[in-house]
Formats: structure tokens, sequence, C-alpha cells
């Protein structure tokens, strides 16, 4: 009941494009979160995969969870950020690739950490870099030498450290620059952060 409207809303924006097979578990990591007031922004930027159809089937199946936005043509990752963050409106945006995981706690977590530090405009953590195939880690993105605590100054220093789908980020009505056809989301992160 009421309990659930006193938790801030969260944004799940999910870029992706041909990514069926892996998109399906992205999903499903999402809606296994044990925190309750989610909604899932995913822009799919023309697939040809059948992606948009699967997309369709989880959107009766949870009515009201997902916002869609199934383009026509493939425009390109940056305008399709912008899309997706234009239809956010949680206080909060978590945003992930078709191809990501979370665990079960992500969500709750940060959003537990982003209310209890309401001066901090970006949350991240580690990533595990793993085989889709063998499920056998790779590596972490982060280590001692690359992870970093600051502010704008820190973020400009030692560029994108914060692996992009770890990041939750208040939502401050952002926009990804669309001159910047990839790797954008590092002014984002700049931006958000001004």
């Amino acid at each position: 009941g009421g309990f659930v409207k006193d938790l801030p809303l969260v944004s799940v924006g999910i870029i992706t494009y041909n990514q069926k097979e892996y998109l399906k578990e992205c999903i499903e990591s999402v809606l296994k979160q044990d925190y309750p007031n989610i909604e899932i922004v995913i822009g799919d930027d023309g697939s040809t995969d059948g992606t948009q159809e699967m997309l369709k089937e989880y959107d009766k199946k949870f009515p009201g969870k997902f916002k869609l936005i199934l383009s026509k043509n493939n425009e390109g990752i940056t305008k399709n950020q912008n899309k997706v963050a234009n239809l956010c409106k949680g206080k909060y945006i978590a945003w992930m690739g078709g191809d990501d995981l979370i665990f079960p706690g992500k969500i709750k977590k940060q959003v537990d950490y982003m209310e209890s530090n309401p001066n901090c405009a970006i949350c991240y953590h580690n990533l595990e870099v793993f085989d889709s195939n063998t499920g056998k880690i790779i590596k972490y993105f982060n280590n001692k030498k690359n992870s970093y605590e600051g502010d704008i100054r820190v973020c400009i220093k030692h560029g994108t450290f914060n692996g992009a789908c770890s990041n939750m980020v208040r939502n401050l009505d952002v926009k990804f620059n669309e001159s910047i056809p990839v790797a954008s989301d590092w002014l984002y992160w700049i931006d958000i952060l001004s």
C-alpha cells in the first residue's frame, strides 16, 4: 500500500540494439530487484532481431511497469539515451545496456545511499566483467588504482572510472550531448556533477 509510495521512484534506463538474447536476462535481473518502486524505460534503437516484439510481450505481462521506445530506424546510442532520459520520471536513474545484469539488491542499496547522502549526484560500484557463455569472471572493472570518490574535478581528471551500468544518478534533467555520437556518457557525468 502506502509503503511503496513513500519510496522514491527509480527509473531503470536500458539502452539496447540487437541484443535480444542478452536483453531478456537484463530485464529479468531488474524484475528480480527487492526494491518495489521501479519503472523500466527501454530505448530500442531499431533492432531487427525480434527485440521489439519481445518488449511488447513484457509490456503486456507487466502492465504499467515498462515505458518502451521502439524506434523504426537506428539513430545511434546518444540519441537513444536522450529518448530514454526524457521518459525517466524517477527521482533516480539507474543506467544499463541491454547486455548488462544486476544483482538482486543493487537498486535498494544505491537508493539507501543516495537518500542518506543528499549531496551525492552519482553513485557507482564495481563491475564483474564476465564471459556470458561460461559465466567465468574475466576481470573487475575497478581496483584500488581506478576507484575514486569526489567532485567534478575528479571526474574530469580521471575520465570514466565509473562503469556505465553501475551508475545511479540523481535525475537532474541532464541530457546527453548529441554532437557526440558515441561515448557521450563522460560529458553526461560531468554535467550531472556541475
